[in-house]
């Protein structure tokens, strides 16, 4: 979507229409090329904030808005390659975020690692604002607590037995129902999942780059895993595991060892953890302000 500023305290949402592939997508391009089109010469903002939606990006550089740019994608774009990442996926990652961030006069590359900007004067990582409702995480956490479970893809049955069979009590979230003895199945509801984060001995999942972000700053130890083919969650574990925030690996080449050795290793504690210095939303302002000033 992308936020029309024009007066302090005031915005207008713009929605954005996810693209498919083929003929129809150019007609939903141009469509929302229109729109917002026009609604930038009827707002006649300062400043154009987007997130990752190509329409309003080009928009405000055809009629010479200043804009920023936010977004987890824009790491592969408009920072340097972290070492241990692959070079296709990235490189392939970067192409999709160039186009979210055309002509962007700032860029604010939303991640849960410290990755080091191509231009400083910019481009910002920051972290993640976290949800409302993530409290304090318990400082008892004991080896009874579950191991909370989230699959994007309810793709994770494997995963969950070899939980069971090394003796641990998987805390799993899925609308699906989930046959396999010992695993606890919790319908998804944000609030619950908040909670159960918060007296977690640790997180199994996929590799989302939100939850590894609420794990990182929750100091909940982590085991990321992601689908063939998903350049970006495969990026994630990468970053993950370089910068020693967690451990992960593709769903098709994790078994239960992996598991086992990840689950009973000592965890760094969560002042040790590198992070990006400042959040998502100061970022943005910060950006806002520069801009117009």
């Amino acid at each position: 979507m992308a936020m029309f500023a024009n007066e302090p305290g005031g915005a207008e949402p713009v929605a954005s229409t996810p693209l498919g592939v083929g003929p129809s997508a150019l007609r939903i391009i141009a469509n929302r090329l229109g729109a917002a089109s026009n609604a930038t010469r009827a707002q006649r903002p300062d400043v154009l904030v987007t997130d990752g939606d190509l329409p309003s990006a080009l928009t405000a550089r055809l009629q010479r808005v200043p804009s920023v740019a936010l977004g987890h994608g824009l790491v592969f774009a408009h920072c340097r390659r972290v070492p241990d990442a692959p070079r296709g996926p990235w490189l392939r990652e970067a192409a999709k975020a160039r186009l979210a961030s055309v002509g962007a006069s700032r860029v604010v590359a939303v991640n849960f690692a410290p990755c080091v900007p191509r231009d400083p004067r910019t481009t910002v990582v920051a972290r993640p604002t976290l949800r409302a409702n993530l409290g304090v995480r318990a400082s008892d956490i004991g080896d009874d607590a579950p191991i909370v479970c989230y699959f994007r893809d309810d793709n994770g049955d494997a995963v969950l037995r070899w939980l069971v069979e090394l003796g641990f009590r998987p805390l799993v979230f899925t609308n699906r129902k989930v046959d396999i003895p010992g695993a606890v199945v919790v319908r998804k509801d944000s609030d619950r999942f908040a909670q159960e984060l918060l007296r977690a001995r640790a997180v199994v999942s996929s590799a989302g780059s939100q939850l590894i972000s609420e794990c990182q700053a929750l100091g909940i130890p982590q085991f990321a895993l992601y689908a063939p083919g998903d350049d970006e969650q495969l990026l994630n574990v990468a970053m993950l595991r370089h910068f020693g925030l967690g451990d992960g690996a593709p769903l098709d080449a994790a078994n239960r060892g992996m598991l086992r050795a990840f689950l009973e290793q000592p965890q760094p504690a969560t002042s040790d953890r590198p992070a990006p210095a400042v959040d998502a939303v100061t970022a943005v302002c910060d950006a806002v302000a520069d801009l117009c000033t």
